[in-house]
């Protein structure tokens, strides 16, 4: 007599669990590889930043120009001291780098001075405008958030660069001498 034949293989539930698994796994992995992607914006962002920051300090040292930064929320402006009429404005259009940039809508700033938060605007200052027949109004109180001088100093800051839909935020800071550094969680 022959012994009972047993049949090998998966049941069909043992199949489906596989499959699930596989599916959990794939979603997750896409899901991370999408949020990795937006974490990069915002690095992008805060490299960018740190870049245009160094650039200002060289050409104020260079030229022998005093440069500003203005923040807002949304992004920032570069503006040049006059000597002559002691106002702030904006840098003449012959230095393309040194504009207004505005952040994607998605992302904004957040800034430090001496490890106090600044509240920043939505909107930037209206500047001086430079007219011959009519000088600047002196009692403007206009006065950028961080000053670089043709001495190769600069204004100490913090800023985060962040994306408030899921608190992806990049921190860095810049010294006296405009030298930038990343700051890590335990650090702010």
């Amino acid at each position: 007599m022959h012994a009972p034949h047993r049949q090998t293989g998966f049941t069909l539930f043992e199949v489906l669990v596989v499959v699930f698994i596989i599916a959990v796994i794939a979603g997750t992995a896409v899901l991370s590889l999408g949020v990795l992607g937006d974490d990069r914006d915002v690095d992008r962002e805060a490299n960018r930043a740190m870049t245009l920051f160094a650039v200002a300090k060289d050409e104020a040292m260079l030229q022998g120009r005093e440069f500003g930064i203005e923040f807002q929320r949304g992004g920032y402006r570069f503006v040049e001291f006059d000597t002559e009429t002691e106002q702030w404005f904006d840098v003449p259009g012959d230095d393309d780098l040194l504009r207004t940039y505005t952040l994607p809508e998605s992302m904004e700033l957040e800034l430090y001075l001496d490890g106090q938060a600044v509240k920043l605007e939505n909107a930037l200052a209206e500047l001086a405008v430079a007219d011959d027949d009519d000088p600047p109004d002196s009692d403007t109180d206009y006065s950028p958030h961080v000053f670089l001088y043709s001495s190769g100093d600069m204004t100490p800051f913090e800023l985060h660069v962040l994306r408030p839909a899921d608190d992806a935020r990049i921190r860095f800071e810049i010294d006296l001498l405009g030298n930038a550094r990343y700051l890590e969680e335990d650090e702010f």
